[in-house]
């Protein structure tokens, strides 16, 4: 299959899903998902030239899962259903029944509301994909490929877990009356900015510089976590071993799993950014030479690739 274009990063919004709203979500929702402000790349994507498919392959929902599990056993934002834990394997176990590859069917092509692009689904992939979604870390990318004369898109779902949590503590803390903890939560962040500034530190006077695009401009650089904080035992969170240094641009697409290295090899993740995307990202680090980690922080960088990493499809 060519690819022919994309919709980039379509946020999941509580509005969308069915079972897992956060409990900071007032309204009731729908079925429409928002796609994006009326415009012409949007009416283009879905109207020029007949599209003849919409799917999604099963391999995609289970890679999503398996990303989401994080959240479905810490649930860092708190839901109004109370413990999302319990559907976990049950939502695996039905995504290891669906087909290789699971048709969608729209109504009508994308709709028109209130100067806004959404779509609707209306089959049972359309449903099931409603009923496992958690919002706001969640989005679809959706590609459009060209194939054997035909157009067709596919959607695929993803997790990117860089997200501010903090206004759903506050909404626990509220929800479960417990005026203490907002207060613990307020020392902890303290504390922890303490030892963010330490760690930052460190990693300047170690590298001085973006590992990437070899910027040294301090205020553009930024303490990057290999092995994030929620996978981290308490030792490993602020082990200079586990970091290294980043401009923001890159820091967000290692934490993302859209970039990582492949022993001291730089590599992007593709199928997410589309190649159009990741030739212009290539561009701009031509200074980059393949670097070379110490043993310590080489097994971070591993543990980085092999779990949060999105490997092509």
């Amino acid at each position: 299959m060519e690819e022919i274009d994309r919709i980039q990063y379509v946020k999941i919004a509580d509005s969308f899903v069915k079972v897992n709203k956060t409990i900071s979500f007032r309204g009731h929702g729908e079925a429409k998902l928002y796609i994006s402000p009326i415009n012409d790349k949007t009416h283009s994507f879905f109207y020029e030239k007949n599209v003849n498919k919409f799917f999604i392959k099963k391999k995609d929902i289970l890679t999503y899962l398996r990303d989401a599990k994080y959240e479905y056993t810490n649930q860092e934002m708190g839901y109004r259903a109370g413990n999302i834990s319990e559907n976990y394997k049950d939502y695996f176990f039905k995504s290891e029944q669906l087909k290789e590859e699971e048709e969608i069917i729209l109504e009508d092509g994308p709709i028109k509301s209130k100067g806004r692009y959404y779509i609707r689904g209306s089959n049972e992939i359309w449903f099931f994909l409603r009923e496992i979604f958690i919002p706001i870390i969640s989005y679809f990318q959706i590609v459009k490929y060209s194939y054997k004369n035909e157009n067709v898109i596919r959607f695929i779902p993803f997790i990117d877990y860089n997200y501010d949590k903090r206004k759903f503590i506050a909404e626990k803390s509220i929800n479960q009356k417990d005026k203490n903890l907002s207060y613990l939560n307020q020392e902890s962040e303290k504390r922890d900015a303490i030892k963010q500034k330490k760690y930052r530190d460190k990693l300047l006077d170690e590298f001085g510089r973006c590992i990437v695009t070899t910027i040294s401009i301090e205020p553009l650089l930024q303490a990057c976590h290999i092995k994030p904080h929620r996978y981290c035992k308490k030792k490993e969170e602020f082990d200079s071993f586990n970091g290294i240094i980043l401009t923001p641009t890159f820091h967000k697409l290692f934490d993302s799993g859209l970039m990582s290295f492949n022993k001291s090899k730089l590599i992007f993740s593709s199928h997410i950014l589309g190649l159009r995307q990741e030739s212009i990202i290539k561009k701009s680090i031509v200074s980059y030479n393949n670097y070379s980690f110490e043993e310590s922080r080489q097994n971070y960088i591993n543990w980085h690739f092999k779990n949060i990493f999105k490997f092509p499809n």
